[in-house]
């Protein structure tokens, strides 16, 4: 079966989705405003939560356990955080720590794919990837059913795939915790790719819009369980979701959110949650 590595980006300070690094290399000034943001004591804190509460724990409670993650960070992040995060990763040899000093998701992803897919065995340098971010979580059922989908694409020389149907909680300074339900194709938790052989060794997951990759080759929409519960906060660098829901996003209670989340997604203690995020 052909290895599943996700890629994560931990508070990484350099060009990926951000908007304040679109046509720009990253320069000092940009470097260093970005790390003062990303690296505020009390974001930290958070973003600690959700990776080890929302996404490990996701990955741990999958049905499917061949998966792999690799965690790409910056050299500029506080020691002592850096300390934790390798700590934390130490505990699961699937887990790959990346710590670079490049400015690009891709440039700096790339060796490390190399070598993690050397490590675990496979054949011909091609792995499924699929992106994840260290707030995000993905249903429990979700490596089993790319890894079908793999098999029975196993032909193909490139494809994508996503769970369109997912959960989101938000945690704004300016409004009271919210829940909704959405339904969006190619949404960032979770799409996945198997490169064409002619990218695979200059590409990733990451090379490719997440809302484009799914028209570029052969695409999968599995419109099974819901595949992914998201969770943003006043300081994602994404437009801000409104009270009445907004575009996709149809607003839910807590209670309907909570029986929504116990068949896929068991690992989440809801309360525990909203007191790490809402305090913040």
């Amino acid at each position: 079966m052909r290895p599943v590595i996700g890629l994560c980006r931990f508070s990484f300070v350099g060009r990926g989705d951000w908007v304040a690094w679109r046509g720009h290399d990253g320069d000092d000034a940009l470097r260093a405003e970005t790390a003062s943001m990303l690296y505020d004591e009390a974001r930290l804190t958070r973003r600690f939560w959700t990776f080890e509460n929302l996404l490990l724990a996701s990955l741990k409670a999958q049905t499917c356990p061949d998966w792999h993650l690799i965690v790409l960070t910056s050299d500029v992040m506080p020691q002592r955080w850096l300390d934790r995060l390798r700590d934390i990763c130490a505990s699961d040899p699937r887990i790959t720590v990346e710590i670079s000093s490049l400015n690009d998701v891709n440039t700096a992803m790339l060796p490390t794919v190399a070598e993690v897919e050397k490590t675990i065995g496979n054949t011909d340098g091609r792995t499924v990837q699929f992106r994840i971010d260290d707030d995000d979580c993905l249903s429990n059922v979700y490596v089993e059913r790319l890894q079908a989908v793999t098999a029975a694409f196993s032909e193909f020389k490139a494809f994508s795939f996503t769970m369109p149907k997912g959960l989101v909680a938000t945690f704004y300074d300016d409004q009271p915790p919210q829940a909704y339900e959405l339904e969006l194709p190619f949404h960032s938790v979770g799409t996945a790719a198997l490169l064409p052989p002619r990218r695979a060794g200059d590409s990733t997951i990451f090379s490719f819009g997440h809302f484009g990759i799914g028209k570029r080759w052969h695409a999968v929409a599995d419109y099974g369980p819901p595949g992914f519960f998201a969770v943003k906060m006043t300081d994602h660098d994404s437009a801000q979701i409104t009270a009445d829901g907004g575009g996709k996003h149809a607003a839910i209670s807590w209670d309907a959110l909570e029986a929504r989340l116990a068949t896929n997604f068991p690992f989440i203690d809801l309360p525990g949650l909203r007191k790490a995020l809402a305090a913040g």
